[in-house]
């Protein structure tokens, strides 16, 4: 009596589709857990001869700064420099 086996190609082929949807199933669950622990975005404006008085998120009556007091009021704000 003989046994129908199919093929060792074809029991090796469905063994490697199986792998590759298990490892792209595992990467596709584990990468919002790595963009979670992503690093800060940090943006430094630095800029010579302005004093606190030329932006608005300082107070200034005289500029008119909206995009710098957005950038403020979305982060961090510093008010003491020393030099």
């Amino acid at each position: 009596m003989t046994v129908n086996r199919p093929p060792r190609n074809a029991c090796l082929a469905t063994a490697r589709a199986t792998t590759s949807i298990l490892l792209i199933a595992a990467l596709a669950t584990a990468l919002p857990l790595l963009a979670a622990e992503s690093p800060p975005n940090i943006v430094l404006v630095m800029a010579d001869d302005v004093g606190y008085e030329c932006f608005g998120t300082y107070g200034s009556r005289q500029y008119f700064t909206p995009r710098i007091d957005k950038l403020a009021d979305g982060g961090v704000r510093f008010a003491n420099c020393y030099s």
